[in-house]
């Protein structure tokens, strides 16, 4: 974050929860929109950083089909093709991403998307997007060393097709030590 910005964040939860998030550099404006959104019934505070910002706002469920169609619309007018939306496959691949980097990232994937569209096409195909499907969650790096050891132990034993015996001269442990990590793990042969 730049020095000298701010951020604000808002949030209604009466019927459906709300969340608002604003990012800017002039003070003045901020303010003056934090009290707007506290006249509308909204709990708006500033936030001192980014991380802070999210914390707040972490488990907001963010409805990404639309800045994508914003993106999209956008794209599709300044490169003069057809589309209209997108293939469901599509959306559920864009929703399923991780989005490590930022808004800006979302309108990079979307334009190249658009100038990767098949001519005459209506809308954008999973293929377009030129994401890489997300591993699942059970993929995800370890949380701990513990959770590595499980992991790696659970491997070396399928590719030994369960035998206990072959996976301890693998790892380099007797039967009975892999026999104790597999019962601390909880781990079936």
């Amino acid at each position: 974050m730049a020095a000298g910005s701010h951020i604000l964040v808002a949030e209604m939860s009466e019927a459906a929860p709300v969340r608002v998030l604003i990012a800017g550099d002039q003070p003045d404006v901020l303010n003056a929109l934090r009290l707007l959104l506290v006249d509308e019934g909204f709990d708006a505070v500033e936030a001192r950083s980014a991380a802070e910002a999210l914390e707040r706002i972490e488990g907001t469920e963010f409805d990404l089909a639309i800045p994508a169609t914003h993106f999209l619309t956008h794209y599709a007018a300044k490169y003069r093709k057809p589309l209209a939306g997108f293939d469901d496959r599509a959306l559920a691949l864009l929703g399923a991403h991780a989005w490590p980097g930022n808004v800006r990232e979302l309108a990079h994937v979307i334009e190249r998307a658009v100038l990767m569209a098949d001519p005459g096409a209506t809308s954008i195909a999973p293929r377009d997007l030129g994401l890489q499907p997300q591993r699942p969650a059970a993929d995800a790096a370890p949380r701990s060393l513990e959770d590595a050891e499980r992991r790696f132990i659970e491997k070396v034993l399928a590719e030994h097709g369960g035998d206990v015996r072959l996976a301890a001269r693998q790892l380099g442990m007797s039967r009975s030590a892999l026999y104790r990590r597999l019962q601390q793990y909880g781990v079936r042969e």
